[in-house]
């Protein structure tokens, strides 16, 4: 019966809450379904903005000390996902500057997975 079901809110300010937050919660997770992001929380990674922090080479590393097998395809979603842009596209377009840094990252001795970020050289 209607008169059971639970009051509604239709106001304006509350709908357009409801549209925020979904737009933002599609926005900033693009590339990144519910089993890439339950890795990134496995390493401490739960919003946009600590996986911006960290950047999608050390968030990738650190993904990888936890999940060994994990594909190069999260590395291209997290650069995605950073950049406003589907996955695929940075495999295309972005592949070999992703994969020379990755390889930097890894040679480097002040790379370590508790920092947010390896440091520059």
């Amino acid at each position: 019966m209607l008169l059971d079901q639970p009051a509604i809110d239709y106001s304006p300010i509350a709908l357009i809450n409801i549209l925020f937050d979904y737009v933002m919660a599609v926005e900033k997770w693009l590339n990144l379904g519910p089993k890439s992001r339950q890795m990134l929380s496995l390493v401490g990674i739960e919003t946009m903005a600590e996986l911006n922090e960290c950047g999608a080479i050390a968030a990738y590393l650190r993904v990888r000390q936890n999940v060994p097998n994990v594909s190069l395809n999260l590395l291209w979603a997290l650069e995605g996902a950073l950049h406003g842009q589907a996955w695929q596209v940075i495999a295309r377009e972005e592949r070999l500057r992703l994969l020379l840094e990755l390889e930097q990252a890894q040679l480097d001795p002040r790379y370590s997975s508790d920092s947010p970020k390896a440091v520059a050289g």
